[in-house]
């Protein structure tokens, strides 16, 4: 996938990543929704052909008092052996992209090295 096609499909977008934001009303809610996701993960899946996926995702959740918490979730689709492995080379490679951002911030001065520790 060419990194132009990727930045818009994954990359920033404020508007999408406030939609996709907003807590969902109870757990109950947060697992229709992740139940509905996964779903079509699976499906999109067998359609495409692909052999292995791991999800990690994150959402929102209000609790009883009305206060908001993040609710982590993940899923396995394919060969298990595989999945810490993909994990690996996932957690990897965004550790690398990260670096990369703070090495091109500050060269722009926009941090000094105390904020980075």
């Amino acid at each position: 996938m060419s990194d132009e096609k990727q930045e818009t499909m994954f990359g920033p977008n404020e508007a999408r990543h406030r939609r996709c934001s907003q807590p969902h009303a109870n757990a109950d809610a947060a697992n229709v929704a992740l139940e509905a996701f996964y779903t079509a993960v699976g499906k999109a899946r067998e359609e495409h052909g692909i052999a292995n996926v791991y999800v990690l995702c994150e959402t929102s959740i209000l609790n009883d008092e009305g206060d908001e918490f993040p609710a982590a979730s993940t899923a396995g689709f394919g060969d298990s052996v595989r999945f810490e492995r993909m994990c690996a080379r996932g957690l990897g490679l965004e550790a690398a992209r990260r670096q990369e951002e703070i090495g091109a911030l500050l060269a722009k001065g926009v941090l000094n090295r105390k904020h980075t520790k």
